[in-house]
Parts: structure tokens; sequence; C-alpha cells
């Protein structure tokens, strides 16, 4: 289902969440640590010493929360119905790299048609609960060579390993 923990969109929300949020935390706590003196100086007044410590807070919580949520979304890539998907995505990039020659390069015209007449054939397909239709994998021409497709039009790529999102096609 579209907006569920876990489900990929054209644009990597959950990626570009988590490295923001991750971000955000790291300014946050480097920022501070370098203008302890400042702020030793400059607190002086009441509001000041009351709005600074506020914002800072504000965004390490909201950092956190971004950072987490991302985390969790990409996280649930490696559970529930999506296990036969990592693996097979796994397996597969493995499989298409040794074909290839294991040099991660763009795959040839032949080749690409060689493979994909393969996976055709094997017309694999898997359920994610709330898809609107089966999980096709679907091959690219550069590396990581398999992507999915969700229906819709929407044909995400993985990296194999981490399953965060390279962003749809």
């Amino acid at each position: 289902m579209k907006g569920a923990l876990g489900y990929p969109s054209e644009i990597p929300v959950a990626e570009a969440a988590t490295s923001f949020g991750a971000l955000l935390l790291l300014v946050v706590v480097v920022t501070g640590a370098l203008s302890r003196s400042w702020r030793r100086r400059h607190l002086a007044s009441g509001q000041a010493r009351f709005l600074v410590p506020t914002i800072v807070v504000v965004l390490i919580v909201g950092g956190g929360a971004l950072a987490g949520w991302g985390l969790a979304s990409i996280g649930a890539r490696h559970v529930g119905d999506w296990v036969e998907i990592r693996d097979y995505a796994r397996k597969e990039n493995q499989r298409i790299l040794a074909e290839s020659g294991n040099d991660r390069s763009r795959l040839s015209e032949n080749q690409y048609r060689s493979i994909a007449n393969r996976l055709e054939i094997e017309g694999r397909a898997f359920t994610l609960g709330g898809a609107p239709s089966a999980v096709r994998p679907h091959l690219f021409y550069d590396y990581p060579y398999l992507g999915f497709d969700f229906g819709d039009g929407l044909v995400v790529r993985f990296e194999p390993h981490t399953m965060w999102s390279l962003g749809g096609d």
C-alpha cells in the first residue's frame, strides 16, 4: 500500500529523510560543541537562555524522529513479505554479475536481451501486501541490474544488501 512503511516511491523519501535527519543531528551536535564558549558569554539574557536550548531540543528531536522514521521504513524492507524480494534481488544481482564478468559495468545489448529473456521465461512475481498488483522483477542496464515493478508505473531499484532505494524509473 502506498505510504506504508517500507513501500517505495519514485523519489526515495525514506532514504532522504534518513540522510537529512542524520545531517541535522550532526550539525546540531557539532555546532553545540563548537559554540560552548560563545554560549557562556552571550546567554546572559533570560530570553536567549530559554530560546537557544529550546531550539536545540526541537532540532534534535526533529532530526532524530526524521532519521528514525527513515531507518524504520528501510528496515521494514528486511522483514515480512519483503524478505523474499530482498533475497531474490541479492541472488539475481550476483547471478547477473557472474554472467556479465563481475565488474559492475553496463550490460551490453546482447547480455541485456539474454538476461531479460531468462527473467521473462522464469516469470517470477511476488505478493507484497498493499501493492496494486504482483511485484515483478525489472532489468536495468546498470548495476544494481535488478529492480522491481510495483505496478501503476512504479519501477524501483534497491541496493541489494541494504535495500536502500536508488529511486524510481
